[in-house]
């Protein structure tokens, strides 16, 4: 469940933070919708809000005492705007929104820490009206001491 809690983290953060710019609330198609995971599979051509997901993509182990478990979160953002000139700014500002956030909290529920960098991408090739980029962070987990034993966050 680490994985998964991990992503639930980073989906109330980038909520709260949401919440916290009245800006991003009036973009096109309504508010955006925050997802722990991928967003539902669409079934039709029907245009779908903007929305953003939180999906862990890589995660790796080690025996290294020295080291931490990290785990590799991707935080998808599909911003509607039609405005084909300029559209783009509502998904730059809403990367940005959330990449300040995730630097003013480097740690979420006590035990997962962000590791720097912060990795963005926002590719050149755009579908029409929907602009599309991506950040990815890494964030220490907690390993188990031993076989059978609680897990300990450090």
């Amino acid at each position: 469940m680490t994985l998964v809690e991990l992503m639930d983290a980073v989906k109330a953060e980038i909520d709260d933070s949401l919440k916290d710019n009245p800006g991003l609330a009036d973009l096109e198609g309504g508010p955006i919708v925050v997802y722990s995971g991928f967003p539902y599979q669409r079934t039709s051509a029907k245009r779908v809000p903007s929305y953003i997901y939180c999906m862990v993509i890589n995660w790796s182990d080690s025996d290294n005492p020295d080291q931490y478990s990290t785990a590799e979160i991707e935080i998808g953002f599909s911003i509607e705007d039609p405005d084909i000139e300029r559209g783009f700014m509502s998904l730059v500002n809403c990367m940005e929104h959330v990449r300040q956030r995730l630097l003013q909290k480097r740690i979420l529920r006590e035990r997962y820490s962000l590791q720097l960098p912060l990795k963005g991408n926002i590719p050149t090739q755009q579908p029409a009206s929907d602009w599309i980029g991506t950040i990815r962070a890494t964030y220490t987990l907690g390993q188990p001491t031993d076989f059978g034993a609680e897990y300990v966050y450090e």
